[in-house]
């Protein structure tokens, strides 16, 4: 990060800079500081799928996160549009267009709606709540246009649309048929508005004849959108898509809407598959002491195999398709396991692949159970976790002190994990999230990631 006295530039994955108000008590510039990228899993998929020479549309560009992400994936031979009506977070976009010498960016000073004309936009602290539905203590007159009225503008295919309008989505989609009957992008759009389900807007975007995809961070794929998705409270976006856009995202590895049919569960001669691959783990000698991968505690077969199940779902040798097939059915006879018995080994293995297939909630809610019972726990941890088990997070997977500590190992693998996926950013926690972080911080084995977040958190929330 370089600050200046009202500005602050940072370096996002891919190496393009952004310029934002040098200010931690606003969310962008905190959230930047603190994570070195926006928050959302989604921006992961968009940075595996854009490539050179793709049209792309912004609607809601904010300071240009989205924005600068796809200039740099599309490249010369590519095009992006950046709507951003509101003048201050637009004159920081524009700074950043030119500072990175981005020649295939068009930022454009109007907002979309149903019709085209002038509005009162209201005008929030934070401008990512910038809304033309929320009059607010200020506001500035901007003009409106329709993405129908902007159609013949775009001269080319465009591949995405990431539309971001606080409320205005669904009269920017009701003026929009001109354009999607030209048009076979893929949409990403806000599945909720405050914290209710977006169901106007998933109707708009089904009535133009898309399907409903989420994503899912473990694997980086989209996977259709189903009802119980709704009990995720971390589910933020949402994408939609025709069929044949979404045949073509699936030939390239990137969709999933089929079931594979896998064979019966291997159960037999799993605890020594789960044993070979955590025995290989130089933290294993701390904290899976007994080295014995078969016990007779309830469910513990069922619970291998499902660990077997689940390491052979990471194998990225696998296809796809049958990742995804093993790594739910993992899941589920994990939870078979957990009904029989509920361990801290088990907890930790679930937490994993929950966040894997896109349950946040659930991961959260298992590593602060465990983080409970470890605020309890004595310094003889390794006694606490009876069978083999996978950490939280992969990158502990080959976590290598050189002077292992039991209680430092398990607490890291939880409470590093929890910090960052509890909530968004420290940002929404304020001081409310100071007790956790803290204690990440005193572990000696806290990664540079934690580093940076405690970093931001300890400016703005500790005084």
């Amino acid at each position: 990060m370089q600050a200046g006295k009202n500005s602050a530039t940072f370096t996002i994955p891919g190496g393009s800079s952004i310029e934002v108000p040098g200010d931690l008590r606003l969310m962008t510039p905190f959230v930047l500081a603190e994570q070195g990228d926006w928050f959302e899993s989604e921006i992961h998929f968009i940075r595996r799928w854009l490539g050179p020479g793709m049209g792309v549309i912004d609607i809601g560009a904010n300071y240009g996160i989205y924005t600068l992400t796809c200039a740099k994936l599309v490249g010369p031979e590519g095009r992006v549009w950046a709507y951003e009506p509101a003048s201050l977070p637009r004159s920081f976009l524009n700074r950043s267009v030119a500072g990175n010498g981005f020649n295939n960016v068009e930022v454009i000073d109007r907002a979309l709606s149903d019709h085209e004309g002038s509005a009162r936009m209201g005008i929030a602290e934070n401008a990512e709540l910038n809304s033309l539905n929320e009059a607010g203590q200020s506001g500035e007159t901007v003009a409106l246009t329709t993405l129908d009225g902007e159609a013949e503008s775009f001269g080319r295919d465009i591949d995405f649309v990431k539309l971001d309008a606080e409320g205005e989505e669904v009269r920017i989609l009701s003026r929009a048929q001109k354009f999607f009957s030209r048009q076979d992008p893929l949409v990403m759009f806000e599945y909720k508005h405050g914290a209710t389900v977006n169901h106007g807007l998933l109707d708009a975007i089904s009535a133009l004849g898309m399907g409903l995809y989420r994503h899912l961070p473990g694997l980086n794929v989209l996977v259709p959108l189903i009802p119980s998705d709704a009990d995720d409270g971390f589910l933020l976006n949402v994408f939609g898509c025709s069929p044949e856009r979404a045949q073509s995202l699936a030939a390239q590895g990137l969709l999933v809407s089929e079931n594979m049919e896998l064979p019966e569960i291997e159960v037999a001669g799993a605890g020594d598959f789960v044993a070979d691959w955590v025995e290989a783990r130089p933290w294993s000698r701390c904290l899976w002491p007994t080295r014995s991968a078969v016990s007779d505690r309830p469910g513990a077969l069922v619970y291998l195999a499902a660990i077997a199940e689940l390491i052979r779902a990471e194998d990225p040798q696998r296809g796809i398709v049958e990742r995804i097939a093993r790594a739910r059915r993992g899941m589920a006879n994990l939870l078979v396991s957990i009904r029989s018995e509920c361990n801290v080994s088990r907890l930790l293995s679930a937490a994993r692949v929950a966040m894997d297939l896109g349950q946040r909630s659930a991961s959260v809610v298992m590593l602060g159970e465990i983080a409970k019972g470890l605020a309890q726990a004595g310094a003889d941890v390794a006694s606490w976790v009876p069978e083999p088990f996978l950490p939280p997070d992969r990158r502990h997977d080959d976590l290598s002190p050189a002077n292992p500590d039991a209680k430092d190992l398990l607490s890291i693998m939880v409470e590093e994990p929890l910090l960052e996926r509890c909530a968004f950013s420290q940002y929404f926690l304020g001081k409310r999230g100071l007790p956790l972080l803290e204690r990440v911080a005193q572990n000696p084995l806290h990664s540079a990631a934690a580093t940076r977040r405690i970093i931001a958190a300890r400016q703005v929330f500790v005084s």
